[in-house]
């Protein structure tokens, strides 16, 4: 079996969904001929993180007992970070530390990665991006040790949808830096097929055969049984729409105090103009905003229907959010249960009747290639998706799925009137969805790990080639 150097800042017991691809990962990777050598950060580091969502257990379990897990001490500046935090300026430290403050644990990382690889003596080196400014550990180790290097991106870094940067000065160097590290790998992985495209289009250089697909999914080990899981729906009759996890329509804000406020504002008449996004983002649909107020609508046109419709939002909800139900007077029938373990958040997803999805889309009408890593799981259900998405991967997955319900993203008249359709059909026996489990089934997180072990394979070929022609050049 050969062993891989297994890197990943965010690994049990961190919270969030990042969390997910990983463990998975190091859980089935030894069907596949690979033992993980991991490679993460101290629990205690998500404890004393202000910016980190803190720890959740529900993973351990799932982490094989003999799995070898080498931890790097933090060494972030949590006390710098608790006070920006505190004051609202945490934006102050990220105009001059980019791409994020996690930098300073990647040189420690480094450093104990050495170590770690030259004891274990391992034969391939995998780093899961992001945090991008974890890169350039994969990158040294790489070229110290002279081992094929896998870059597993999670989320895109110049190619991110919601990145905006400080200047056009700030983009272009994490455009160059990005360029330099992606072109040390053997394989990149990505998410879809748009982010495969935009990726090659950025940086034409890096070869299309090392860059391969490996969505995100669903782990059926995790689950019980569909059937036990339906059946443990609440006997009220009742319409419960769930949506689980972050709304991006405020993602990056918070409320603000005075002096942050000052400070910002004189920021945004000066430096900020400066502020830098290759391609201008419409997150105002990426919210509840228009389904709240569909909610209203519909319940002015049929009082009775609408009492029997509930809203749950599972997760961190802006304030906004509050405000908007007591202004639309939805008290009663929109339900904010804040954050809760992965494996009940679960639970409540199989339980809903309906579930809804909101994206932000580009203003200048391209596809979108953002898959949030909710739509496997909420695919695992087989319940109907509300969903609120313009075209893009998300789109077509829903639409071959088979479960997808679409709306215009900015229109409550749409959404009273696909609560209201609902409504009827689940009074009237059931809600008509028709889920394509085949197609559904190939998102299964060891069918996945198994993708992910090909590409490992072709990049320990495509180094070994390298080493050959560069003897025979020799």
């Amino acid at each position: 079996m050969r062993k891989v150097l297994f890197i990943s800042y965010f690994f049990p017991p961190a919270a969030g969904a990042g969390v997910q691809r990983t463990a998975r990962y190091a859980k089935y990777l030894r069907e596949f001929g690979y033992e993980p050598i991991v490679l993460a950060p101290e629990p205690r580091t998500f404890v004393e993180d202000p910016l980190s969502m803190g720890v959740d257990h529900s993973f351990d379990d799932e982490i094989p007992r003999d799995l070898r897990v080498y931890r790097v001490p933090p060494c972030q500046p949590f006390e710098l970070l608790r006070l920006l935090k505190k004051l609202k300026l945490l934006w102050v430290f990220h105009f001059f530390v980019r791409p994020d403050e996690r930098l300073t644990w990647s040189l420690a990382a480094i450093a104990q990665g050495l170590d770690v690889a030259r004891r274990e003596r391992v034969d391939l080196i995998y780093q899961n991006l992001g945090p991008w400014s974890t890169s350039p550990v994969g990158y040294v180790l790489k070229s110290v040790l002279q081992k094929p290097l896998v870059y597993d991106i999670r989320d895109p870094w110049t190619q991110w949808a919601m990145g905006a940067w400080p200047t056009p000065l700030h983009f272009a160097l994490e455009r160059r830096i990005e360029s330099r590290v992606l072109a040390r790998a053997d394989g990149i992985s990505m998410l879809g097929e748009t982010y495969r495209a935009e990726l090659l289009q950025a940086h034409p250089d890096l070869d299309p055969a090392k860059v391969a697909v490996v969505p995100n999914g669903y782990d059926s080990d995790r689950l019980p049984p569909r059937e036990e899981l339906l059946r443990g729906r609440p006997a009220d009759g009742l319409l419960r729409v769930v949506h689980a996890g972050k709304f991006y329509d405020t993602w990056g804000r918070s409320e603000r105090t005075a002096l942050s406020a000052a400070l910002k504002g004189a920021y945004d008449a000066t430096l900020g103009r400066l502020r830098y996004s290759p391609r201008a983002l419409d997150t105002a649909i990426a919210g509840p905003r228009f389904l709240l107020e569909g909610l209203a609508l519909a319940r002015r046109r049929d009082a009775a229907a609408a009492q029997r419709i509930r809203l749950d939002f599972i997760g961190r909800v802006h304030p906004g959010v509050r405000r908007q139900v007591d202004d639309l007077g939805l008290d009663g029938l929109v339900s904010l249960p804040g954050a809760m373990p992965h494996d009940q958040c679960v639970r409540k997803l199989f339980q809903a009747a309906a579930l809804f999805l909101p994206l932000f889309r580009w203003r200048d009408g391209s596809r979108m290639g953002v898959l949030p890593l909710k739509l496997y799981e909420y695919l695992a259900t087989g319940n109907p998706v509300l969903a609120a998405v313009s075209d893009g991967d998300l789109k077509d997955t829903l639409e071959r799925a088979g479960t997808g319900i679409f709306v215009r993203p900015d229109s409550a008249e749409d959404f009273a009137e696909a609560l209201l359709r609902l409504r009827r059909e689940q009074a009237g026996g059931g809600i008509r969805v028709a889920p394509d489990w085949d197609y559904i089934g190939q998102f299964e997180r060891r069918a996945l790990t198994g993708r992910l072990a090909k590409l490992m394979d072709a990049a320990l070929e495509n180094h070994a080639r390298g080493r050959l022609k560069g003897e025979d050049a020799g």
